[in-house]
């Protein structure tokens, strides 16, 4: 889902706004874990796994990677998920941004919900 306003556009979380979880296919953990979530143009996939081990062990979780290499995630993370927004100015477009932060907040919601009813 993104959020715009006149000057700026960001994706956020979908949660619990989302169509029915009624009518969502029930997955094993693994499954849910491993199933990709997002491809880029060449084909390669990210998983809710790679993208929370990313966060977690390169990007600012565990330890920062001044240089990270050459990713689905990090395209996630620089280029959104290939949406632009205009503003209508003369500037250029602009890559939407926080695609990888909305979508483990995303991760976050999905894994909580699905937990609450066992604790």
């Amino acid at each position: 889902m993104m959020q715009m306003t006149a000057e700026n556009c960001l994706h956020v979380p979908i949660l619990d706004q989302g169509p029915s979880t009624k009518l969502a296919k029930q997955l094993s953990f693994a499954d849910w874990w491993n199933e990709p979530i997002f491809e880029n143009r060449l084909g390669k996939k990210l998983s809710r796994m790679n993208l929370t081990f990313s966060l977690r062990s390169k990007d600012g979780g565990s330890h920062f990677d001044a240089e990270l290499p050459s990713s689905p995630y990090l395209e996630m993370k620089n280029e959104g998920l290939g949406f632009v927004f205009h503003d209508g100015s003369e500037n250029p477009p602009k890559p939407i941004q926080n695609a990888h932060l909305a979508t483990m907040r995303q991760i976050a919601f999905e894994l909580e919900r699905t937990i609450l009813p066992y604790l």
